[in-house]
């Protein structure tokens, strides 16, 4: 028998004892061959499901805080508050407006959650003002 054909042989019967396990997840989650991952942000039959609470209070506070900064009348001054983050030049239209009301609510519940925005550092804008070209108050 040769190298070239021992080699060969080895190859087969190592192939053959081998087998590779078609289980999804982490053991003991009893995931099946083909079967969709479950749990914390799997996704099924469509809906994207979490277990983690931050996510959606933090998803909350992101499109409160959009609302709170949406402005209508470009080039004129918006208010400063304070966000999530502690910066205080943080802008909205209506430092009195119901979405200022909502966005510091849901940074309210966000911290009593315990959950952590990202935050990339406070700006130094000290003027801020309704952008024409997003509609909402910069910075």
């Amino acid at each position: 028998m040769t190298s070239h054909h021992l080699a060969t042989l080895l190859f087969g019967l190592c192939a053959s004892s081998c087998a590779y396990d078609w289980t999804i997840g982490q053991p003991g989650e009893g995931g099946a061959a083909g079967a969709p991952p479950t749990g914390g942000g799997g996704q099924t039959g469509g809906t994207t499901t979490t277990d983690d609470p931050c996510e959606a209070l933090l998803a909350d506070l992101a499109a409160k805080k959009e609302a709170a900064k949406a402005c209508a009348s470009p080039g004129t001054a918006c208010d400063k508050i304070e966000d999530e983050c502690g910066c205080t030049t943080t802008s909205v239209e209506d430092a009195g407006s119901a979405e200022t009301a909502a966005y510091l609510d849901a940074i309210t519940a966000a911290k009593d959650a315990g959950c952590a925005p990202s935050c990339p550092g406070c700006s130094g804008v000290q003027a801020p003002f309704c952008s024409p070209i997003t509609s909402a108050c910069e910075p």
